[in-house]
């Protein structure tokens, strides 16, 4: 079997995290190492950890025009 890849999430809202965890558990390559509310406190959290990569909400403004 391979190695997991872990990834960290960048969210405020801790049911998001719990989805985006329970989406990852059917795969078993991945998981959830680390999640943060902001970009620089997951990059702080996971300093030492190596990480496939980061998911992050995009926050979509939306205007009337």
């Amino acid at each position: 079997m391979l190695g997991v890849n872990r990834i960290g999430v960048v969210e405020d809202h801790a049911s998001v995290v719990l989805g985006v965890e329970a989406m990852l558990a059917h795969c078993p390559d991945l998981t959830v190492a680390a999640s943060a509310p902001t970009v620089p406190e997951l990059l702080a959290e996971t300093v030492d950890l190596e990480l496939l990569g980061r998911v992050a909400r995009r926050r979509i403004s939306r205007g009337t025009g």
